[in-house]
């Protein structure tokens, strides 16, 4: 009987969309694959500045990780569009920003936020962004669920905040409605959690 099983490698170079799917394609054909890529990236696009401290990687398109005069460590991008420039931050989706916490380095998952228009979490240490979002109108962007670190030296556990900001950049809840923040769902009010089920 004819032995029709394939003998040999292939190398491909380049990371890409079309470098992987080939890398994908000859293996299935049965063939040893070298993919061969020089930045610490896969996707096509993405660049990746990384620190000799700690690698950084993007998987996806267009990700920018670092910068070439300000490398960071340990930090990662996936998806699309994404732009890391702090040590220990990761960003999941597509067209995430850094946004400014009150404790460095966290996981944010959503997609185009908007720091401006989003809720300050300037003064929060956070770890866990999620819903950073570009659906509706500027004053209607906002931070589903944010993770909040414990103190230090504490044995509480990490607090969720739902809605967290209190009403965005507004002293008040009804400053906030005059200004046309949209509360509702649940959402912070001082020492309360309001649950509003209408706009």
């Amino acid at each position: 009987m004819l032995d029709t099983k394939k003998v040999g490698s292939v190398m491909i170079v380049g990371g890409g969309v079309t470098g992987m799917q080939s890398a994908l394609d000859l293996a299935d054909a049965g063939y040893f694959v070298y993919l061969i890529e020089k930045s610490g990236a896969i996707g096509g696009g993405n660049i990746v500045y990384g620190s000799v401290a700690g690698n950084s990687f993007a998987i996806g398109q267009n990700n920018n990780v670092g910068a070439s005069t300000a490398p960071v460590r340990n930090a990662i991008a996936i998806g699309t569009a994404n732009n890391v420039d702090s040590d220990y931050t990761i960003h999941i989706g597509r067209g995430l920003d850094e946004v400014a916490t009150g404790g460095g380095e966290y996981v944010m998952v959503g997609r185009n936020n908007d720091q401006n228009n989003d809720y300050d979490l300037s003064s929060i240490d956070c770890s866990f962004i999620v819903g950073a979002s570009d659906q509706g109108a500027a004053n209607s962007r906002r931070n589903a669920i944010v993770v909040q670190n414990k103190t230090t030296g504490s044995n509480e556990s990490n607090v969720i905040l739902p809605g967290v900001g209190k009403y965005r950049n507004y002293a008040t809840e009804a400053a906030a409605i005059a200004g046309g923040v949209p509360l509702y769902g649940l959402y912070r009010n001082g020492e309360d959690i309001k649950i509003r089920i209408t706009p």
